[in-house]
């Protein structure tokens, strides 16, 4: 009965330790792991939302964003396009802005781009659809902004 008892033991014991002698020896025998995993940083998980005081989160004015569009309008009318469709389209009227000045001296300074530009969005098909569903014409816009979802703001000066 003793001997049994101490068989039954032998084999418990066998599978028990069975998974880990199958595991192999551990690779963590200087304690790399346990001192990297200590040493990073934790940063809290803000669901998506940009924290208030970052850039993403900071609103900027629309005339701003619309001369600083105008002076990247030759990128934005490559970019313009090569695009083959629209998914969402959010316009922006500069024209009823208090800065009227602004507008037109930036419009002055960026008028090549700007002309890129408005050529870029009449060879377009999409996106000439598209702001034609708004009654606007490619002549009104003064610059775009591709946003990282894949929307596109367009500036527009309806007083034109």
């Amino acid at each position: 009965m003793k001997k049994a008892t101490i068989g039954i033991a032998s084999i418990c014991m066998l599978a028990l330790a069975f998974p880990s002698l199958a595991a192999g020896p551990r690779n963590d025998t200087n304690g790399a792991t346990s001192k990297m995993s200590n040493s990073i940083q934790q940063t809290p998980n803000t669901g998506g939302v940009a924290p208030a005081d970052s850039g993403a989160a900071r609103k900027q004015d629309p005339l701003d964003a619309a001369v600083a569009g105008m002076r990247k309008s030759k990128e934005s009318a490559a970019r313009v396009g090569s695009m083959k469709k629209v998914a969402f389209l959010k316009i922006v009227d500069v024209g009823n802005s208090g800065d009227k000045a602004a507008i037109g001296k930036a419009t002055a300074e960026n008028r090549d781009g700007i002309k890129a530009l408005r050529d870029a969005i009449g060879a377009n098909a999409a996106l000439r659809g598209k702001l034609a569903e708004k009654s606007l014409k490619p002549e009104q816009v003064v610059a775009v902004k591709l946003n990282d979802d894949g929307s596109l703001t367009v500036y527009v000066d309806k007083s034109t």
